[in-house]
């Protein structure tokens, strides 16, 4: 029964993609040209340990299990230690970084345009591609035995948003919202960020909030963290398509070692065995460099809704 259900869900979500997106946008984009990692690397003198975070997009604990064999490989090619740093916050990486506590960093849109405004020295690595794109969408969710059909539906009821730095989890819910003459602060009985996306899920399943914001991979992930049926929910709104998390470099990081990163990442691919050991944890089918023109729209929602708070 559940894999029924499973297997109508994704077709639905198929769906409901394509309904949103071109075919330029379910498609991997092309690998650009990159060496492979260099063999004979040795890491330059002082370069003792590498460490690693993410903002918490998904229950941390699980994140951080997910990361080890990423952090495993990425010590292969570097021949150091690398770390698993866990953060608190989704700007608490930034503020990690900035402060040279973490050397590499996975950063939502919205969290890296940020992050970037405080530090200009951060250097962006890489882009995640998963379900075949680099980019992806949020939902608006509902509990499925729930009588709410429509973002109006809600007005007077409780809502879960992620982080006040997430992209999907907030800001383009918000966007949303008020698109449709929606004003978040006062449409609502209550609001409240709930830290990730999976716990955003949890509190619509247990019935603590009436909806919640969350971008288009925290269903599956629900069901592999926690058994939960995706089924259980229901979409009743979607946001506009973001660029998928990104992976950046602190400022001062020796050369060699970014570029020995870089290539060790675009490396990766779930065609090999080693490449499905490292990605499949994280959900990601590969990575590719970062375009600096796709974080345009963010800035620019993000500037618009700065101040409205």
């Amino acid at each position: 029964m559940k894999r029924r259900a499973w297997i109508a869900l994704a077709e639905a979500s198929l769906v409901l993609a394509w309904a949103g997106c071109t075919q330029q946008d379910l498609e991997p984009p092309p690998r650009q040209a990159e060496p492979p990692p260099d063999p004979d690397f040795r890491p330059p003198a002082g370069f003792e340990k590498l460490t690693l975070s993410t903002t918490p997009y998904l229950d941390p604990e699980k994140l951080n299990e997910s990361l080890q064999p990423l952090a495993s490989y990425l010590s292969r090619y570097l021949h150091v230690p690398v770390e698993v740093v866990r953060a608190n916050s989704y700007a608490h990486v930034g503020t990690l970084m900035k402060e040279g506590q973490v050397d590499l960093g996975s950063f939502s849109p919205l969290s890296y345009v940020r992050a970037k405004e405080n530090d200009p020295g951060l250097i962006p690595l890489v882009n995640f591609i998963s379900d075949g794109s680099a980019t992806s969408a949020g939902y608006i969710v509902v509990k499925e035995s729930s009588p709410f059909q429509t973002l109006e539906d809600l007005k007077g009821h409780s809502f879960a948003f992620v982080d006040p730095d997430s992209t999907t989890g907030y800001l383009y819910a918000v966007a949303l919202m008020r698109s449709r003459n929606i004003d978040e602060k006062t449409w609502f009985s209550r609001t409240e960020f709930t830290g990730n996306h999976e716990a955003s899920l949890q509190a619509v399943y247990d019935g603590r909030v009436d909806a919640a914001a969350i971008y288009q991979g925290a269903l599956p992930a629900l069901y592999r963290n926690k058994g939960i049926d995706p089924l259980s929910f229901r979409i009743i709104a979607k946001t506009r398509r973001t660029p998928k998390d990104l992976f950046c470099v602190r400022s001062g990081l020796p050369k060699e070692v970014v570029t020995q990163i870089r290539r060790a990442f675009l490396a990766l691919t779930v065609r090999t065995e080693e490449g499905r050991r490292v990605l499949s944890p994280l959900n990601v089918n590969g990575f590719t460099q970062v375009d600096e023109e796709a974080y345009t729209e963010v800035r620019e929602v993000n500037a618009q809704f700065a101040g409205k708070k």
